[in-house]
C-alpha cells in the first residue's frame, strides 16, 4: 500500500502553501504604475531643476555682460563727440572752409562746437607759434573766448612735438585744472592744409559728470560703479562727483587706496568667479572678493581707445545677491521633493498587502 492511501488523500489535489505573501495582479499592477508615476515625476523635477539652475546662471551672466557694456556706452557717448567736433574742424581746415587766421570765424566755429556737445567744457586752437585761443563754457551756462601765450609752456611744447609726428587724432594725458578743480580728458586734433600743419586743436572734456553717470548706473543695479585709469587710480566714481582733496596737478586720478571705497581698494585681492564662462567669451572679467568678511562678485571689462593708458568699467555688489537667486533655486527643488513624496504616499498604495 502506498504513502497516498495510507494519509488518505492525493497530493496532487493538495492545495501548495507558499512561503510569505502573495500579491494579486491588481497589486501589481497599482505598484508598477506607483513606480511608473514616481519616476515620471522625479525625471521632470531633475530636468526642471537643471533648466532653472541654468537659466540662473545665464541671467547672471547676461546682468554681468549688461552692466559692464552699459556703463562702457556711456563712457563713449560722454567722450565720442569730443573727436566728432574734433574730425569735423579739421575737414573743414584741409578743404579750406575755415581760415585759421580769421579770428572772428575762428571764435564762431570753437563756439559752435561747444554748443553741439554740451559735455564739451573747451575748445582750444594752438597755432604753430604756440599762441592759445580758448573757447570755454561755464557751469551756469555762459560760453566766452581768452586769448594766451603757452610758447613758454613745457607741457605745450611737449603736445607740439607730438602733434608733428601724429597722422590723425589722438587723446592727451589727464590734465588738472587748478583754478575749477576738475580733471579733464582731452582729446588732440592735428590740423593739416595741403600737407603743411597750421596748429592743432584740443576739445576737452570733465571727468565729474562721468562719476555722476556711474553713480545713477549703480543704483539702477543695486551696484556701485566705477572707472578706473589703468590698475591703480581711479577716474569716476561716486564719491569724486564733487572735488577730492588728492587730486592736483600732479595727481590728476584719485589712488585706488584713497577714494574713500574698502571694495575698491581691495580689488588686488579678487579670484575668478565660476560659472561665467559667456561674460569671460565677450571680454567681462567677473571676480569675487571678501572684505570684512562679506563677500562681493565684481564685474569689469577694458576700454583701450582713449590714450595710452586703458580704461576699467567696471561695477560691484554683495555676493548675497547672487546667493538669493540660488537660493530661490534650491527652495524650488525641495518644494518639488515634497511635493513627490507626498504623492507617493497618496498614490493608491495599497492599505494592507494580502496576506
Amino acid at each position: 500500500m502506498t504513502a497516498a492511501a495510507t494519509t488518505g488523500f492525493d497530493v496532487k489535489t493538495r492545495p501548495a502553501r507558499l512561503k510569505g505573501r502573495t500579491l494579486s495582479i491588481s497589486t501589481v499592477l497599482a505598484l508598477s504604475f506607483s513606480l511608473l508615476v514616481v519616476l515620471a515625476v522625479a525625471a521632470v523635477l531633475f530636468i526642471g531643476v537643471l533648466s532653472s539652475g541654468k537659466n540662473t546662471v545665464d541671467l547672471l551672466n547676461e546682468k554681468s555682460i549688461m552692466i559692464v557694456e552699459l556703463i562702457e556706452t556711456g563712457v563713449r557717448n560722454h567722450l565720442d563727440p569730443a573727436m566728432n567736433q574734433a574730425v569735423f574742424i579739421e575737414r573743414q581746415v584741409r578743404d579750406g572752409l575755415i581760415d585759421l587766421e580769421d579770428r572772428d570765424a575762428l571764435t564762431d566755429v570753437l563756439l559752435g562746437a561747444l554748443a553741439a556737445a554740451p559735455q564739451i567744457e573747451a575748445v582750444v586752437f594752438w597755432d604753430p607759434e604756440l599762441q592759445q585761443t580758448v573757447a570755454y563754457a561755464t557751469p551756469d551756462g555762459r560760453a566766452g573766448i581768452e586769448l594766451e601765450d603757452e610758447s613758454d609752456e613745457a607741457s605745450t611744447r611737449a603736445i607740439w612735438a607730438q602733434v608733428q609726428e601724429a597722422d590723425g587724432p589722438f587723446w592727451g594725458e589727464l590734465i588738472f585744472h587748478e583754478e575749477q578743480n576738475v580733471t579733464y580728458v582731452n582729446l588732440i586734433q592735428p590740423l593739416r592744409r595741403g600737407g603743411e600743419l597750421k596748429g592743432f586743436l584740443a576739445t576737452v572734456v570733465s571727468m565729474p559728470e562721468l562719476s555722476e553717470f556711474i553713480t545713477r548706473v549703480g543704483d539702477r543695479f543695486d551696484s556701485t560703479a566705477y572707472i578706473l585709469y589703468g590698475e591703480d587710480r581711479v577716474l569716476a566714481h561716486p564719491n569724486l562727483t564733487s572735488r577730492h582733496p588728492d587730486l592736483n596737478k600732479d595727481t590728476p586720478a584719485v589712488a585706488l587706496s584713497r577714494v574713500g571705497d574698502m571694495v575698491l581698494g581691495a580689488l588686488g585681492t579678487r579670484q575668478p568667479a565660476e560659472l561665467f564662462k559667456q561674460a569671460a567669451a565677450v571680454g567681462v572679467a567677473v571676480d569675487v572678493l571678501s572684505v570684512a568678511e562679506v563677500e562681493y562678485v565684481n564685474f569689469s571689462g577694458r576700454i583701450h581707445d582713449y590714450g595710452a593708458v586703458p580704461w576699467t568699467v567696471g561695477a560691484y555688489f554683495r555676493q548675497d545677491e547672487i546667493d538669493d537667486e540660488f537660493r530661490r533655486l534650491i527652495g524650488s527643488a525641495v518644494a518639488g521633493l515634497i511635493v513627490l513624496v507626498l504623492s507617493i504616499s497618496f498614490d493608491g498604495w495599497p492599505a494592507q498587502l494580502p496576506e
